[in-house]
């Protein structure tokens, strides 16, 4: 097994070289219940699914997605500041996660589910997540070997895939562009042959989206959180530059580009803590990386983690402090290797991750002080989750 931290062959492998490797036999623990969505997928299938699935998170859509947003954080912050109002602390990172899958399910769905049924499926998506873990690192087992705990993942994958199901057919019925992500699904045409996505493809992509959108901006958010915890200075920083541009007003998707230290602060907490921290290929033929050769059938990590933490690129990489490690632009003549700008298949979702946290981040925060009580550990070997209370206190 190889470690890859090099950007350059990052790259090739990622990008240049590409049709050389597929994800690796890891991922099919998880085949019951991402399928042959583009997480999942390799090949034809999953350039054909790439093509179909990108403008879902071009501008036009993430524009009509923010309103969700600003809605449920919020309704997030009336909550907190009830809590701090009654003198009770609120944990900043139990809190991303139930939020961040709120927004998934509702920019997925729309207004086909109400809040009852989002409760279901947030319950529901929790156990299969948590379950995902253990199905990636015994995928070496054949399914019918019990697991842990496995009787109650497939009772809340049922939960979902009947969820799916029925807002699926109701919408093959009324096939109207609703703005979310699943009409964009049903609505979409492969290029070639004009054919939409049968249910089985768009169950499997529906899947594939709560999957990676469950817990990556929510320890995205939860790192950043810690990280303002820790460093006063770029706190105090972040609400000037809020309390400039917005003026105590709610942001829009038009205030981004002028929130530059969000960001940063943003970018910081991304090169410091990448929600994934690894990913796996497996080469299909021979290959050259630098000056190695590799055989056919090579296994191959990735880790963003390493990566943007390599001397020759940053100074003082390992130092969690937003301070010099926000650079307004990279040095001269050098450009920054963060593995998201080199993975065609992670560019989605890098947008609406940008843009789901500069909006959590640009919400006025809740009236009190915030502490981490414990060092940030990681809590998940699948994602950099921190687990260690990050509580404004009354």
């Amino acid at each position: 097994m190889y470690l890859v931290s090099d950007p350059a062959c990052v790259r090739h492998m990622l990008v240049d070289n590409h049709a050389n490797y597929w994800k690796g036999p890891i991922l099919r623990g998880v085949e019951l219940i991402i399928g042959d969505g583009l997480f999942g997928s390799d090949g034809q299938l999953w350039q054909q699914q790439r093509r179909v699935m990108s403008p879902a998170f071009h501008r036009r859509r993430l524009t009509e997605m923010v309103g969700v947003m600003t809605e449920v954080v919020e309704a997030a912050t009336v909550r907190w500041n009830d809590r701090i109002a009654r003198k009770a602390p609120v944990d900043l990172l139990e809190e991303m996660v139930p939020i961040n899958i709120e927004i998934v399910l509702r920019t997925l769905f729309g207004t086909s589910i109400d809040h009852c049924e989002i409760g279901k499926l947030r319950a529901a998506s929790d156990i299969i997540f948590h379950h995902s873990e253990k199905l990636v690192f015994s995928y070496f087992l054949p399914m019918c070997i019990p697991r842990p705990g496995h009787r109650r993942f497939l009772a809340a994958l049922s939960v979902v895939d009947e969820a799916v199901e029925r807002i699926v057919a109701e919408r093959r019925r009324d096939p109207a562009d609703r703005g979310d992500l699943l009409s964009m699904l049903l609505l979409a045409r492969d290029e070639g042959t004009r054919t939409a996505m049968g249910d089985r493809q768009v169950r499997d992509e529906v899947m594939s989206i709560l999957m990676t959108g469950y817990e990556s901006t929510a320890a995205a958010l939860g790192w950043t959180w810690y990280l303002l915890s820790q460093h006063p200075d770029a706190d105090a920083r972040l609400q000037t530059e809020l309390d400039s541009v917005l003026g105590g007003r709610v942001p829009s998707l038009q205030d981004l580009p002028r929130l530059i230290y969000t960001r940063q602060v943003i970018s910081e907490s991304l090169r410091l803590y990448p929600p994934f921290p690894t990913f796996f290929r497996t080469s299909y033929g021979s290959d050259h990386l630098g000056p190695h050769n590799l055989p056919p059938g090579a296994a191959l990590i990735i880790s963003p983690y390493v990566t943007h933490r390599l001397t020759e690129h940053w100074s003082n990489p390992r130092t969690s402090t937003p301070r010099g490690s926000i650079p307004t632009a990279p040095p001269s003549g050098r450009t920054k290797p963060t593995i998201r700008s080199a993975s065609a298949s992670a560019c989605a979702s890098v947008r609406t991750c940008r843009c789901w946290s500069s909006r959590s981040l640009s919400q006025p925060s809740p009236s009190g002080s915030t502490a981490s009580s414990c060092p940030a550990t990681c809590s998940s070997p699948i994602t950099t989750s921190p687990y260690g209370p990050a509580t404004v206190c009354p």
